[in-house]
């Protein structure tokens, strides 16, 4: 309904480095995690570029971090990732407690 859809920075969404070599050495990807892991200890907000500012002065009066991992972009309602090898589509995720081994 808004119009925008989202582009979101692989290299920006903060990923625990201890969480991404337990990954690694499990074979599996710490972005995988990140994004679909199931344990959420990050909130994600939807905010106007012109609010980034105000939510950082905020962020900061509080001791909390805020990370810009995106875009809104004008276009379908669809959620892309951008990394290395370009953007492609980010699919619809989620923990699966009852999967064996890695992702």
């Amino acid at each position: 309904r808004s119009g925008v859809g989202a582009v979101i920075d692989a290299s920006a969404v903060p990923v625990d480095p201890r969480a991404a070599g337990l990954e690694r050495a499990r074979g599996a990807d710490a972005l995988s995690l990140a994004l679909d892991g199931g344990e959420d200890y990050q909130l994600l907000l939807a905010v106007g570029a012109e609010e980034v500012g105000e939510i950082g002065e905020l962020a900061r009066v509080w001791g909390v971090e805020v990370t810009v991992v995106g875009e809104f972009v004008s276009g379908e309602p669809v959620a892309w990732l951008r990394d290395a090898g370009g953007e492609r589509p980010l699919a619809p995720g989620g923990h699966d407690h009852f999967r064996s081994g890695p992702a």
